[in-house]
């Protein structure tokens, strides 16, 4: 039967011997020759529903009206949900949330967005399904930062003195500005807090009045019903301090040169510095729990900090390490854990650390990996994740790629030049985003070293393995360039920003232009 032989590669030996059964010629019920599958009782067609594709559900449903039902029960949806998340490992929207309360239609859509979102991105042809085009009137976009928690609907942007917050709908014609915040000063950085629901939501900094050597932070709030954003607190840092933001993680804020770690709602608490790199520059930061991750060009470092009943927070620097080749750029991406409901979970399964490095005139991308060790609470000077010995994987890239960025869920972007040839096999000189995936995978057998009673080695599993980079087979955005923009290195495309929920890109330029691509 046609039907089943399609199932031989996904279905368990016992559900096909069961089926193959059923279509027995002693079979109580009548199968009809022209569509053998309309003969099947409705359990049995439940059964196979859930081992079949998502859009292969959707084509199913359009044959005939029993279908048509059975395709829209919530069980059929619920159960591809399930397949998507545990075996697929695929992201889908909003599914943090309580479940119990969606309707059918509300897994079917996540269902479907989700697998439109990996197969784009995976495409040999990965392009956008909808562009939204935002015209700032202002000068070149600094940053851009998708809001978090808001399901990529509230877009920031940065320029020289302005922040502006855009609310644009998906599969919306256009972005509507609802809010503006105009500083004193040339705005220096800015951090979005990657809490969804904490107060402080923005925070950016710039130079204290004239004949001052500090520098001022400022944390902002972004009132949607008013249309505003409200300044929560103001207060003046040492410039070595407060220059530089790199994360904000509810009140905790990592920034200046060494860093140092702040309580944005404790102003009389001072700057403690996380670790000793003050005379190398810091690529990125990373707050896992009470845990900081800190890469630089040249070392890296493992940092535990702790604040009881709002005392002055203890910090100790667990863990350190020297690159054999300076860094370009680095991100890092903490995979969350899955028994933990919601996106404040503090715990990580594993920490990976992606790497921009140039060995011995070859341009690289490496992958570090930190897996969590579930045996760390029996010591406790012992570190929560496992130091890797060696790099996951080494990739060779473009010597023009440069701004690591990867989103909440594991997919992320890159900047690189490329030379694009079109179907009238005609070329030219283009700067690109590329895109990768960082896919979750399944736990492996680890062998550690024999214990001190002499008993044999002690064999466990981790809650994940390494994930695997996995690059876009095409660019999936590019804007032609001409030869000035190359020798001078002053690319029209400046920022841009991931929302891996949802499947949303925001690009800014030097004409003050974002253009926000869904590839969902």
């Amino acid at each position: 039967m046609p039907w089943v032989s399609s199932l031989n590669s996904t279905a368990p030996k016992e559900l096909m011997a069961d089926l193959k059964g059923s279509l027995a010629p002693s079979t109580s019920f009548t199968v009809d020759r022209e569509w053998p599958l309309n003969g099947l009782p409705d359990d049995l067609l439940l059964l196979i529903l859930s081992f079949t594709e998502v859009m292969d559900i959707i084509r199913l449903r359009q044959t005939c009206k029993r279908m048509y039902k059975l395709t829209k029960l919530r069980w059929v949806w619920s159960t591809a949900i399930r397949r998507l998340v545990n075996e697929k490992r695929l992201t889908v929207p909003a599914l943090n949330h309580d479940t119990k309360a969606f309707s059918v239609k509300h897994f079917e859509t996540r269902a479907v967005h989700a697998v439109k979102f990996h197969e784009n991105w995976h495409s040999p042809q990965p392009s956008p399904r909808h562009r939204i085009r935002i015209q700032t009137l202002d000068s070149a976009i600094k940053k851009v930062f998708f809001l978090p928690g808001r399901k990529g609907e509230i877009l920031v942007t940065v320029t020289n003195r302005t922040i502006a917050c855009w609310e644009v709908p998906l599969m919306g014609s256009e972005g509507f500005c609802i809010a503006k915040l105009v500083s004193p000063a040339d705005i220096y950085d800015v951090v979005i807090n990657e809490v969804p629901t904490h107060d402080t939501q923005i925070v950016f900094n710039h130079r204290a009045p004239p004949g001052s050597s500090d520098c001022t932070v400022i944390t902002c709030h972004l009132d949607e019903f008013h249309g505003r954003i409200v300044m929560l607190r103001r207060f003046s840092m040492p410039y070595g301090v407060g220059f530089s933001l790199y994360t904000l993680r509810g009140n905790w804020l990592v920034s200046g040169s060494m860093p140092y770690v702040v309580n944005v709602v404790a102003e009389d608490k001072p700057a403690m510095p996380l670790s000793n790199l003050e005379d190398d520059t810091i690529l990125a930061v990373k707050l896992v729990g009470k845990y900081a991750f800190i890469v630089a060009t040249k070392n890296f470092q493992l940092t535990q900090f702790e604040s009881n009943n709002g005392e002055k927070p203890s910090v100790k620097i667990l863990l350190g390490g020297t690159f054999r080749s300076p860094l370009r750029g680095a991100t890092i991406w903490a995979q969350r854990t899955t028994d933990v409901k919601g996106p404040n979970n503090s715990m990580a399964e594993a920490v990976s650390l992606v790497l921009r490095c140039a060995d011995d005139g070859f341009e690289t991308i490496k992958q570090l990996d930190w897996l969590y060790d579930p045996n760390h609470k029996s010591s406790p000077s012992r570190v929560p994740f496992l130091p890797p010995k060696t790099y996951t994987r080494t990739m060779m890239t473009a010597p023009s790629s440069c701004n690591l960025v990867v989103g909440m869920n594991g997919k992320g972007v890159f900047f690189e030049t490329k030379t694009i040839t079109t179907s009238t096999r005609s070329s030219y000189t283009a700067r690109c985003i590329g895109g990768f995936e960082l896919v979750r995978t399944e736990g492996r057998p680890v062998q550690r070293g024999k214990l001190e009673s002499g008993s044999p080695s002690k064999i466990w599993h981790p809650p994940c393995g390494p994930p695997n980079f996995v690059e876009c087979k095409k660019e999936i955005y590019s804007r032609r360039c001409d030869m000035g923009e190359i020798l001078y290195r002053r690319y029209s495309l400046t920022s841009v920003a991931l929302e891996d929920m949802v499947g949303r890109i925001a690009v800014g330029d030097r004409n003050g232009v974002v253009e926000v691509l869904e590839y969902a």
